[in-house]
């Protein structure tokens, strides 16, 4: 609660370090700080100059020890949070600004300049860094392990880079801002999730934006790229645009066939991850690019501008512009670069509200406008009490804030009271020095800003933020389920228990891949919550349980469930199958296994015509089909057994019915070796003669009943061969198959054999 303001601070340089012993190193140099704030909070800085801040000499060493380091000189050393530094001048130090593990910190409209670090924030989260000109620096602004930052409408030129982020700087928003005249406007290295928009990088020696392999997941898009050496490069894995609009890139040669500003082929970025700008702007008017904020300040202040940049697409048709004040126009001229920087200097106003605004035309007749107001008041309301940060457990109670501020004119005041910018207490009346109490309690665990803010009826306010942070553990599982699997139509139990001290309101939820199907069950603390998982198709599925305490903490779990099936296996199987054609009692039969049949059915095919369809069946219990009645041939029975449940075994048969033997040269070649011994018995020789002639012929014109036989069983061999290269679904051959292949090679043997004696 102090203010440090119109100080000015120069020439001032840390400790020497000592001598080194024998053999040692000297000692390092001092600190220097034109001023060091730490443990110290709700502090103003405003309006100092600081210049040439060095660190002290390092040490000389000890015989053949050598030199200690110098120290490092800051012209503004921080150890602390919500501190408010504004419109000052820091120059030729190490360092201009640096913030060491501060949060909540305000730095706006402060240059910074000639030094290593313009300004540093380490290990330092939740800033706004705001119109602050970072110049003739190694790096303009640097971030380094700091989160959750803001970071506009800066001017960092001339430096190194214009602003560097390293070592975990993760989540920031760095928009608005004019990065040109560096080495690199923007150099990235390992962080992720930031913010790049509406920055403006041109006439940078080296890239405009350089990522380096580490960076991943930072977010670029609507900025002006131009007259960079290299416009953009990324040797990490990070995206060039929101999904609808990139950004525009001066040496971007796509077209706009639908003008509708996005060019219809991407701009591929430099660097060795082959990233790409899939929505590339294209723009055909000129553009008020950054256009100022609204500024309140009070008479007497000096040091306010408006600073406007302008952006004119076509620089070979100059553009003209006007600004006025409360309606008359004081500032009139050309526009002819590329970008354009328009200044109006609002010092020295009366109190009350000015009206500012610029306008824009080309000589094609666009024009573009752009307001702002400019509001001069008297002093302001002061806090001679406020609360400090405040820690409590959730469920406790008598947490209260409490504030009191003076001034000497009110009108009626009232003050607002928010919590993360969410309005809680809208224009309250209060008194000059009394009391504001607040209270804050039945709070979930976390962390709320608080800001309140005083108005004293005559355009004045003040405003004080306080951060209140609520605690609570999160629940914590003493017992989670493995993954497991389950046979389909069975179930299985998952079982959770978590532990937690605060869980009156705890309650979980259930999805199965990421589908809700148990909500806002309550719970408790040690209690077991049983889950049975059932009813489901064959497949793998993701139960997930999110457990929430009540008080805005959760803890999840997941686990993979599989429902299997085991496919039906066809245990028992006919041989192929011979018979002669007016036999009877001949049929196939199978039996199958499986533990899955409720709804099993099987179907048979005779030469691939269902014969058979959709008939129920069960495992262990034998299918039986007679085939009985067929004509003379060849004919191949397939049956396929489907369990119900997607699972599916199959088997091929073949079935060869011969012709019936009853045809006079059949018969007669059966009978005619006993009639050829008969006659030679009695003697008559040419009865023999004549039959045995008529015996041969008859023999040459009708192939005989075992080479017929033969053909047959090889036709029978191949035809097995085909339909078991067909059946895609069927298993291995058994050695029931090889048995019967074995077998038909014996009958062929045979069959030859017989056909030589013939």
């Amino acid at each position: 609660n102090n203010a440090l303001i119109n100080n000015s601070i120069a020439n001032i340089s840390g400790g020497s370090g000592g001598t080194g012993g024998y053999h040692d190193s000297g000692g390092v140099g001092g600190i220097g700080a034109g001023i060091h704030l730490s443990a110290s909070s709700n502090n103003t800085l405003a309006k100092n100059f600081i210049a040439d801040i060095s660190g002290g000499n390092g040490g000389a060493g000890g015989d053949l020890g050598s030199g200690g380091d110098n120290g490092i000189g800051y012209g503004l050393y921080v150890i602390a949070n919500k501190n408010i530094i504004s419109n000052n001048i820091f120059s030729d130090s190490n360092v201009g600004i640096y913030l060491d593990n501060s949060d909540y910190t305000f730095i706006s409209d402060n240059n910074c300049l000639e030094s290593n670090y313009g300004l540093y924030l380490y290990a330092s989260n939740y800033t706004e860094i705001l119109d602050n000109f970072c110049s003739n620096n190694t790096n303009g602004i640097k971030l380094s392990s700091s989160n959750n930052n803001t970071i506009s409408d800066n001017i960092c030129s001339n430096n190194t880079n214009g602003i560097q982020l390293d070592t975990n700087s993760n989540m920031n928003n760095i928009l608005g801002n004019n990065f040109s005249y560096n080495n690199n406007g923007i150099y990235a290295i390992s962080c992720q999730h930031n913010n790049f928009t509406e920055n403006i990088l041109g006439w940078n020696d080296n890239c405009g934006i350089n990522f380096t392999g580490s960076t991943a997941n930072n977010l670029v898009y609507n900025n002006i790229l131009f007259n960079n050496s290299i416009n953009g490069w990324d040797d990490g894995i990070n995206n060039w645009d929101d999904g609808s609009i990139g950004n525009y890139w001066d040496d971007y040669t796509g077209i706009d066939s639908d003008f509708d500003g996005i060019g219809d082929s991407p701009y591929n970025i430099n660097g060795t991850s082959n990233r790409k700008d899939y929505y590339p702007i294209i723009y055909y008017n000129p553009i008020i690019f950054k256009h100022p904020s609204d500024i309140t300040y009070e008479f007497g202040d000096e040091g306010y501008t408006l600073n406007w940049t302008v952006i004119n697409m076509k620089p070979d048709l100059p553009l003209t512009f006007n600004v006025f004040r409360d309606g008359a126009c004081i500032m009139t001229g050309k526009l002819l670069l590329f970008m354009n920087e328009i200044i109006i200097n609002v010092d020295n106003l009366e109190l009350g509200t000015h009206g500012y605004s610029l306008e824009v035309q080309d000589e094609e007749g666009g024009t573009r406008s752009d307001g702002v107001e400019v509001e001069v008041i008297n002093i302001k309301p002061v806090f001679i009490s406020n609360p400090a940060d405040l820690t409590y457990e959730a469920g406790s109670a008598n947490n209260n804030l409490s504030w009191i501020f003076f001034d000497n004119s009110t009108n009626d005041p009232i003050y607002t009271l928010t919590r993360d910018g969410i309005p809680v207490l809208i224009d309250e009346a209060c008194e000059s020095g009394t009391y504001i109490n607040v209270s804050v309690d039945r709070l979930l665990p976390g962390n709320y800003i608080y800001t309140i803010t005083i108005k004293d009826g005559f355009g004045k306010s003040k405003s004080d933020i306080v951060l209140v942070e609520v605690t609570n553990n999160a629940p914590n599982f003493t017992e989670t389920p493995s993954d497991a699997s389950y046979e389909i139509n069975n179930s299985h139990y998952l079982i959770w228990t978590f532990s937690d001290i605060s869980t009156d309101n705890a309650f979980y939820n259930i999805m199965r891949d990421g589908e809700v199907i148990i909500s806002d069950q309550p719970c408790s603390s040690n209690t077991p919550i049983y889950f049975l998982s059932e009813g489901l198709p064959v497949g793998t599925y993701i139960y997930s349980i999110e457990i929430n305490d009540g008080y805005g903490k959760s803890k999840s779990d997941s686990v993979s469930v599989g429902v299997t099936n085991f496919n039906p296996t066809i245990f028992q199987k006919p041989s192929d199958t011979v018979y002669q054609e007016g036999s009877t009692n001949f049929c196939l039969q199978w039996t199958f296994s499986d533990f899955s049949t409720d709804n099993a059915v099987y179907t048979i095919r005779r030469d691939g015509i269902i014969i058979i369809s959709d008939e129920p069946c069960s495992s262990g219990v034998p299918i039986t089909i007679s085939i009985d009645g067929l004509p003379a041939g060849i004919y191949t029975y397939s049956i396929e057994i489907d369990d119900g449940y997607g699972g599916i075994d199959s088997d091929i048969v073949s079935v060869k019915v011969l012709e019936a033997a009853s045809s006079f040269s059949e018969k007669l070649a059966i009978f005619s070796p006993i009639i050829i011994a008969a006659s030679i018995l009695v003697g008559s020789i040419s009865a023999a003669l004549f039959i045995g002639f008529f015996l041969r012929k008859r023999l040459v014109e009708t192939p005989s009943k075992t080479t017929q036989r033969e053909e047959d069983l090889k036709k029978i061999k191949k035809t097995k061969k085909i339909n078991q290269k067909k059946d895609t679904t069927s298993k291995k051959t058994s050695n029931k198959d090889i048995d019967k292949d074995n077998e038909i090679d014996k009958t062929m043997k045979k069959s030859k054999l017989e056909s030589k004696k013939a």
